[in-house]
This record gives C-alpha cells, structure tokens and sequence, in this order.
C-alpha cells in the first residue's frame, strides 16, 4: 500500500509542476490572469489531495 501512496504523490507533484509551466507559458504568452484562473483551481485541487495523501502516508 505504501508503494501506491508513493506512487500517488509522486503523480500528483508531476501534474502540479506540469501545470504550472503551463500557467507560466501561457503568461509568457500574452494569457490574462483570468485565462489561467482553472488551472490555478486544479492546482489547488491537487495540493488539496496530495495533503491528504501525505498525511495517509505518514500515518501509516
């Protein structure tokens, strides 16, 4: 179970570094702030859930 807890983190850390040179290219881009507001939502979203998962794994 550890392993899948590890595994789970480390994807969600992937797809919050992911989004968040998407979020920088597209500012780089000329993109508003307004325009990258859903995947700052899902950023949110994943260190909400990789909370969670990191407090799973430490108490286990």
């Amino acid at each position: 179970m550890e392993k899948t807890l590890m595994s789970a983190i480390h994807t969600l850390e992937k797809e919050v570094a992911d989004t968040q040179k998407r979020i920088d290219m597209m500012i780089s881009n000329g993109s508003s702030s307004y325009d990258t507001q859903h995947l700052k939502v899902k950023i949110r979203r994943c260190r909400c859930q990789l909370n969670e998962l990191k407090f799973q794994n430490a108490n286990s």
